[in-house]
């Protein structure tokens, strides 16, 4: 109810904080904040508060584990240096593309707890090549987990082409079919128009996904819950006109949540633009 800039000052009193807990939540909320904001020109302002914020803690953390370092350490490490990648931080993507290249000439050069945010940064920082080197570990990797790390990191870049490329692997026999909707999830949640690219991908291959998950179950409830990120009124006439032409009886709830998100961000963005 209060405006977000009030939240925004707070978040700024934070600098010196080192629980992982709390840079749990708050990286979670600033995220949010980005996702709403990823289309208006201010955009590159409220990323540049989030890097500031976000820096004095980057650096206590360092890229490498300390002698003697808890468990929480190394998860407050990796969500830091990944949320400050994600906000454009370029030393920091710059460093994961470096250790990414090293992990491929010597895969135990890369601590398991900082794959994930490796394989990420160095994707949001990549290119073809780095895009083919990502999808060639996916398909040699042995372990699921693994794998699901990989496929999601394909997500993460910024060619809308290579995203393409990521949304039709998702529909592919590579894929599992219990493991298709969260990777088009992954690609609607990227910053550069991935919701509109996940969204008209959902439209184009509708008859399959309604073969796949259309009577019922947890799969169509997040599918139908995917364009709940967009954030103008002409989207949401889109979305509801597709879902009153294309019925789904077993994730009406879910379609109807999905609308009033719509409607939320909507109106969080009038009231806070």
């Amino acid at each position: 109810m209060i405006p977000a800039t009030h939240y925004l000052r707070l978040v700024q009193a934070f600098k010196g904080e080192e629980e992982y807990a709390v840079w749990a939540d708050l990286s979670a909320d600033m995220r949010a904040f980005d996702h709403l904001l990823s289309f208006e020109p201010f955009s590159g302002q409220y990323q540049e508060l989030a890097r500031e914020v976000l820096k004095p803690i980057v650096g206590k953390m360092g890229w490498d584990a300390k002698v003697g370092e808890g468990h929480l350490a190394s998860m407050l490490r990796s969500t830091v240096l990944g949320t400050l990648g994600a906000f454009g931080d370029k030393a920091t993507q710059n460093e994961a593309s470096r250790r990414f290249l090293r992990y491929l000439e010597d895969p135990k050069s890369l601590p398991p707890e900082l794959r994930g945010v490796v394989y990420g940064l160095a994707a949001q920082n990549g290119d073809a090549l780095t895009y083919d080197s990502m999808h060639n570990l996916a398909k040699a990797e042995q372990f699921q987990e693994e794998r699901l790390r990989l496929y999601g990191a394909l997500s993460r870049f910024g060619d809308k082409a290579l995203l393409g490329n990521t949304l039709a692997l998702s529909l592919s026999s590579e894929v599992r079919s219990q493991d298709t909707v969260g990777l088009i999830t992954q690609v609607a949640m990227n910053r550069q128009g991935g919701v509109r690219l996940a969204w008209d991908f959902i439209k184009e291959q509708w008859g399959e996904l309604d073969r796949r998950y259309g009577a019922g179950g947890f799969g169509m409830m997040r599918l139908v819950s995917i364009p709940g990120g967009f954030t103008t009124p002409q989207d949401k006439r889109e979305v509801e006109e597709f879902y009153q032409a294309h019925p789904v009886p077993s994730a009406t709830r879910s379609i109807q949540q999905t609308l009033e998100r719509i409607d939320l961000n909507i109106k969080w963005l009038a009231h806070n633009r």
